[in-house]
C-alpha cells in the first residue's frame, strides 16, 4: 500500500499522538517535520527518539536505532549506485549534476546510470536532464544514512573536494551560500578556513539584520576556536569573533539580557588579557550599555567615567564623542541636568562622528539632549535637538539608530503632551524594531504607543498594548526608565477610572529605581493627582510640595512648573489666591520659549485667572 507524504499539519498531529501527555518544543517538532519528509514511520520513530532524551532536539544527522538497519538495507540494495548516494550525501540535501560530477570524478555514463537508479528507487527526486539536472534527497534520514556509511576520513576528503569545487567552479554559489561553505570547511577539518567562513557568514547575517543566523554562525566559529590549544593567538581570534557576537545579542535579546551581559564580561576579560586598548574600549562600552539598560546607574556612571579616561588615551573624535554621550545619558537619568547639558554642548559636534563606530550615538546624544533641554525649560530647543537626532539617524541609514531616535522622540512628545505626534513616532519605532528584531526598542515603543492611545481617548483598549510592552521590557531585562513607564502607566489607569490600581502602580514607579531622579518629580505629581481623585487632598498637597522641591534640586524647571500648577489649583480652590499667584507667576515669567506647549498655556491661563 502506497502512503503519500503527510503535510506539516498532519505531521504535527501525528507527533502529538506519539507524545500523548508530554509536550515537545515547537523547535523540536519543526526539526521532526524537516528531517522526516512527512513519512509516517519516520515521524513516529524520530519523535520517540526525541522523547527518550526528554524532548531534546534531534542531533545533527541522528538516525533512530529502530530505522538504521532498514535504511542501510535500502542503500545496500543499490549496488554501485550506493557510492553515488554517499558522495551526494556529502554535497547536500539538494545538489546539481554539475557539482556532483566534479566531486565524484566518475565517467558521465556511470554517474547518470547511478542517479537514474537512485531516482527509480525513490531515494532522490530528479528535475531536468543531465547536465542541467538538479536532485534532492527524498528524505533527510536517507541522506544521513548514506553519510554515516562513509568512513570519517572519506567524509573529510569529500567535504574538501566539494568546497574546492564550489570555490573554483561555482563562485556565485560560494558567495551566496556562506553557511554551506562554512559547514564544508568545518567537516573537512580545515579549522582556520572554517572559522573565517563562519565569521563571514555571521557578518553577512548581521548586515541583513538576520540576528539568529548571525548568532549561530559566530557561535560555530567560537566552538572551533575554543577547541584549539590555549595561546595568545587563540585569545585574539576569540576576541575578534566575540566583538561581533556581542552587538548581535544586545540588539536581538536586549541590552540588559543575561546572554548579552555574560558575553560582554567574557569579551572584556579577553580584551584585558590581550592588552588591546581598542577592544577594551568596546567592551567597557558594552558593559556601560548593559548596566544602563539594567537601571544600575551607579555602575553605569562609573563605566562612563572609564570610557572618558579611555577616550583621552585614544584621542579620536569618535571616542571622545561617545564619552560625551555616556556622560549626557547617566547624568540625565540621575538628575544632574546641568551637568548633562554641559556635556551635551561640549560633545554635540562629535555625535555624528561617534555614530559611525558606535551605534545609536546620534540618537542617544541628541535624543537625551532634547529631554534635558525640555526639563531645563527650553521646549523649542528640545524639539530642535530631536529633529537633529532623527535627521542624523536617517543620514546614517541605520534602522537601529532611527528606531531609537523615534522612540526618544515619542518620549519627548509625551513630555510636551503632543500625544498624536507621540503616537506616530512610537508607531514608526515599533515598525522598524519589529522588522529588524530590535527587542528592547520594540517593547519600549509599544508602551508609548499604548499610552498615546490612552491619552487620546481610549485608555481601556490601550492597556493591553502597554502591558505587552512592559512584558517585553521585563523579558529583555531592561529596568532603565521604569520609573517613567510605570508612572505614565498609572496616569493612563487613572484616566480609565482605575484609581486604586493606579495608586499601586505609581507606588511601584517610585520604588523600582530611586536612583532615577530625573523622572521622580513627575511620578510624585501623578501620585498627587491620583490622591486628589481619591479625595485625599492633604496627601496630594504633600506630594506636590515634594515634587516641586525635588524638581528645584535637579533644575527640572518644566517639572517644577507642572507640579506648581497642580498645587496652585489647590490653593486657588481653598481661596488662597495670593499664595497661588506667588507660586506660579514668577516661575511662568522665567520661561523664554515653548509658549505653545500645553503646560505653559495652562500656566498662562492660571496666572490670568489669579491676577489681582
Amino acid at each position: 500500500m502506497r502512503l503519500n507524504r503527510l503535510d506539516a499539519r498532519c505531521v504535527r498531529e501525528l507527533v502529538s499522538h506519539v507524545v500523548a501527555a508530554r509536550a515537545l518544543s515547537r523547535e523540536a517538532i519543526d526539526t521532526v517535520i524537516e528531517r522526516t519528509g512527512g513519512v509516517p514511520l519516520f515521524v513516529e520513530e524520530l519523535t520517540s527518539a526525541v522523547l527518550e532524551r526528554d524532548g531534546a532536539n534531534p542531533t545533527k544527522r541522528e538516525i533512530p536505532a529502530t530505522l538504521h538497519d532498514s535504511l542501510m538495507a535500502r542503500l545496500d540494495r543499490l549496488g554501485s549506485a550506493k557510492e553515488v548516494a554517499q558522495i551526494a550525501s556529502v554535497v547536500g540535501h539538494a545538489f546539481s549534476y554539475d557539482l556532483l560530477s566534479i566531486v565524484s570524478a566518475m565517467a558521465e555514463h556511470d554517474l547518470q546510470s547511478a542517479l537514474a537508479r537512485l531516482a527509480e528507487a525513490e531515494l532522490i527526486y530528479a528535475r531536468g536532464i543531465p547536465p542541467e539536472a538538479t536532485y534532492t534527497f527524498k528524505h533527510a534520514l536517507i541522506q544521513d544514512a548514506a553519510y554515516h556509511a562513509l568512513l570519517k576520513s572519506r567524509r573529510r576528503e569529500l567535504h574538501k573536494r566539494v568546497i574546492v569545487a564550489v570555490t573554483e567552479h561555482f563562485p556565485a554559489m560560494a558567495k551566496s551560500q556562506l553557511e554551506v561553505v562554512a559547514r564544508h570547511w568545518t567537516d573537512a577539518g580545515e579549522t582556520e578556513k572554517a572559522i573565517a567562513a563562519w565569521r563571514k557568514a555571521g557578518d553577512a547575517g548581521f548586515k541583513r539584520y538576520a540576528f539568529t543566523e548571525a548568532e549561530n554562525a559566530y557561535r560555530h566559529a567560537l566552538d572551533l576556536i575554543s577547541a584549539q590549544a590555549e595561546s595568545r593567538a587563540r585569545d585574539v581570534h576569540e576576541l575578534e569573533v566575540m566583538n561581533r557576537l556581542v552587538p548581535v545579542l544586545q540588539l536581538a535579546k536586549g541590552w540588559a539580557a543575561p546572554e548579552a551581559a555574560e558575553a560582554i564580561a567574557h569579551t572584556r576579560s579577553l580584551a584585558e588579557k590581550t592588552d588591546n586598548l581598542a577592544q577594551l574600549l568596546l567592551q567597557v562600552v558594552g558593559s556601560f550599555v548593559s548596566a544602563l539598560s539594567r537601571g544600575d546607574l551607579p555602575a553605569a556612571s562609573a563605566l562612563s567615567a572609564q570610557i572618558s579616561d579611555l577616550a583621552v588615551r585614544d584621542g579620536s573624535p569618535a571616542v571622545l564623542g561617545l564619552a560625551r554621550v555616556g556622560e549626557v545619558s547617566t547624568r540625565y537619568f540621575r538628575g544632574d541636568l546641568n551637568g548633562a547639558e554641559e556635556h551635551f554642548l561640549a560633545g554635540a559636534g562629535l555625535f555624528r562622528i561617534a555614530a559611525e563606530r558606535f551605534p545609536t550615538s546620534v540618537a542617544s546624544g541628541f535624543g537625551f539632549g532634547s529631554h534635558v533641554a525640555w526639563m531645563l525649560g527650553r521646549a523649542d530647543t528640545a524639539r530642535d535637538r530631536i529633529r537633529q537626532a532623527i535627521a542624523g539617524a536617517t543620514d546614517l541609514n541605520s534602522p537601529f539608530e532611527l528606531a531609537y531616535a523615534q522612540y526618544l522622540a515619542a518620549m519627548l512628545q509625551f513630555f510636551t503632551r503632543e500625544f498624536a505626534d507621540a503616537r506616530m513616532s512610537a508607531a514608526a519605532s515599533v515598525a522598524l524594531s519589529d522588522q529588524y528584531g530590535i527587542k528592547q526598542y520594540s517593547a519600549g515603543s509599544r508602551v508609548f504607543l499604548g499610552l498615546a492611545e490612552a491619552a487620546l481617548g481610549d485608555p481601556r483598549e490601550a492597556m493591553s498594548l502597554v502591558n505587552l510592552g512592559l512584558a517585553g521590557l521585563n523579558e529583555s531585562g531592561a529596568v532603565v526608565a521604569m520609573t517613567l513607564y510605570l508612572s505614565w502607566f498609572a496616569e493612563a489607569q487613572g484616566l480609565s477610572g482605575e484609581v486604586a490600581g493606579a495608586l499601586l502602580t505609581v507606588a511601584r514607579a517610585l520604588e523600582v529605581n530611586p536612583e532615577e531622579l530625573a523622572w521622580r518629580p513627575d511620578a510624585l505629581r501623578i501620585r498627587g493627582e491620583l490622591q486628589l481623585r481619591s479625595g485625599n487632598t492633604d496627601a496630594a498637597e504633600a506630594d506636590f510640595h515634594e515634587a516641586i522641591t525635588l524638581a528645584k534640586q535637579i533644575a527640572a524647571k518644566a517639572l517644577e512648573l507642572r507640579a506648581s500648577i497642580s498645587l496652585a489649583r489647590i490653593l486657588r480652590k481653598r481661596g488662597d489666591f495670593a499664595g497661588a499667584r506667588e507660586l506660579i507667576a514668577p516661575l511662568f515669567a522665567s520661561f523664554t520659549e515653548g509658549f505653545d506647549t500645553v503646560d505653559l498655556k495652562e500656566a498662562k491661563t492660571l496666572c490670568e485667572a489669579l491676577a489681582p
